[in-house]
């Protein structure tokens, strides 16, 4: 279980993040050599590939939240459930495998993938299958910064392998074997210099593993094609170009779903510690109080997206990617990621106060959503159809959160804070469309200095506005220099 009952959500995320920054910043380098070298095309071909690998992934992620579920409870033993989660993890793994190189010696044309491609995302899917239970062992002690730093790590690691590999002329393989060797490197670091160790499981681990693992794989896997189903419609319906456009835009608004992907973890965790154990306070609370400020800067990504969406696409992916729909994707899918935030910790309490049937109900029924819109718009309206089709099932998605935390938790989740946020990107946005209309975007310099100009307009319009937000980060500086030593 955890090793402190007592678990701080903001320190913990405010840990998550600041990984997440330093990981995103490298990751998005990557991307932009990666747009350059491969341009539009090759881009989108290798995300449809990715996509893939994330579907087939689907299990493991959702027996790795069974065991951080069930290691973190309170009188549990995270490496017994480690020890399960690999057991049943190995048996996937081995299948899938097994099935792939089949299918190849039957007819190597069937997967329609040169066998070094095909070589390279296996092991990607065999790696990464393993790091996830790992890391997720990891969370199940409480230590859900330390291990999206583990995550990080890989992050960083794989892209400085992914461009020199790249660089070596190796292309779409190159990018796959980066990210199999830095895993493996990772994955090493964490069972040497962390609690995590692997422990035969009893038929009980094993058991109760699969009792929540049943509901959270099934999550998963809905979740994952909930995820992938607009990039592989795309790759489907339109060209490799739109798959790319889809994909760079995502990664270029990312930042602003990171502070919900931080503080979800944390937010599971300390739940389900409270609700297995004799600690009688309400976790609802938690959730409240989380939901304040995880979409502080989504927001303001979507209004900095909103004020200048050509410059930022053109300047960072190059010009396979200035035209108009390009843009337009950057700016539909700014909407998204306001909502995503909200959706990552309200089912992460669901889960977190046990009950992960309602998480899998409800992504099934905004699969359902998507799907529909998907074909309504898709044919007719292309990329911009699809991403309608992701912004009407997020909305549907979060609507059910709300209903069943409600009947759960004891009320709505009402994140009044919100307001102040999005009078403050109102204002960002006045002062940076200034700019653009007065000064020539058209390279990287007046782009950067743009960018910097609005986060201090936004950042500071909030501290001025927000008593509270004002106090978490004089409270987060005062932490950084304690840590540093700054004293």
């Amino acid at each position: 279980m955890s090793e402190d009952s007592s678990i701080s959500i903001r320190d913990q995320a405010s840990l998550s993040f600041a990984g997440n920054v330093i990981d995103a910043a490298i990751s998005f380098l990557g991307l932009i050599a990666f747009a350059y070298v491969l341009g539009a095309d090759g881009l989108g071909r290798f995300y449809l590939i990715l996509s893939v690998v994330q579907v087939a992934l689907f299990p493991l992620r959702g027996v790795g939240q069974a065991v951080m579920k069930r290691g973190s409870e309170a009188g549990m033993a995270p490496n017994e459930y480690f020890g399960a989660g690999l057991t049943v993890g190995g048996l996937y793994v081995s299948s899938v495998v097994a099935g792939v190189v089949g299918l190849y010696r039957f007819n190597p044309e069937l997967l329609g993938v040169p066998v070094d491609v095909l070589a390279a995302a296996a092991s990607v899917f065999g790696v990464r299958a393993l790091l996830i239970l790992c890391i997720d062992t990891y969370r199940s002690y409480g230590k859900t910064g330390r291990a999206t730093l583990v995550d990080n790590a890989m992050g960083i690691v794989e892209t400085v392998l992914q461009v020199a590999l790249l660089a070596a002329g190796l292309e779409i393989t190159g990018l796959l074997a980066g990210t199999s060797i830095a895993g493996v490197f990772v994955g090493g670091g964490v069972f040497r210099f962390t609690p995590v160790g692997l422990a035969a499981p009893t038929r009980l681990h094993v058991k109760r593993l699969l009792s929540f693992a049943k509901w959270s794989v099934t999550n998963s896997g809905v979740s994952t094609l909930y995820d992938r189903l607009p990039v592989i419609v795309l790759g489907a319906i339109a060209t490799e170009a739109a798959v790319g456009y889809y994909s760079s835009a995502n990664r270029l608004l990312m930042l602003g779903s990171y502070v919900g992907g931080s503080v979800a973890p944390a937010l599971m965790v300390k739940v389900s510690t409270k609700s297995s154990g004799s600690d009688s306070s309400n976790p609802f609370a938690d959730l409240e109080n989380a939901s304040q400020y995880v979409a502080v800067l989504s927001i303001a990504l979507a209004f900095g997206a909103l004020a200048m969406p050509s410059a930022l696409m053109t300047t960072f992916f190059g010009p396979d990617f200035s035209s108009v729909t390009a843009a337009q994707a950057l700016v539909a899918l700014s909407l998204y990621h306001v909502v995503n935030p909200f959706t990552t910790i309200a089912y992460s309490y669901i889960d977190g106060i046990d009950i992960p049937s309602y998480g899998a109900k409800a992504t099934t029924v905004a699969l359902v959503v998507r799907a529909s819109v998907v074909g309504l718009f898709g044919g007719l309206y292309g990329l911009l159809g699809v991403i309608a089709a992701v912004i009407v099932s997020h909305l549907v998605l979060a609507a059910i959160a709300e209903f069943v935390i409600y009947r759960h938790g004891g009320g709505f989740v009402v994140p009044t804070k919100v307001v102040k946020q999005v009078a403050s990107g109102a204002l960002m946005y006045l002062i940076v469309s200034r700019i653009a209309d007065t000064v020539a975007l058209d390279s990287w310099v007046p782009v950067v200095l743009t960018v910097w100009v609005g986060g201090v307009v936004y950042v500071l319009s909030l501290l001025v506005a927000d008593g509270r937000f004002r106090e978490m980060s004089l409270g987060v500086v005062a932490r950084a220099v304690r840590v540093a030593g700054i004293d």
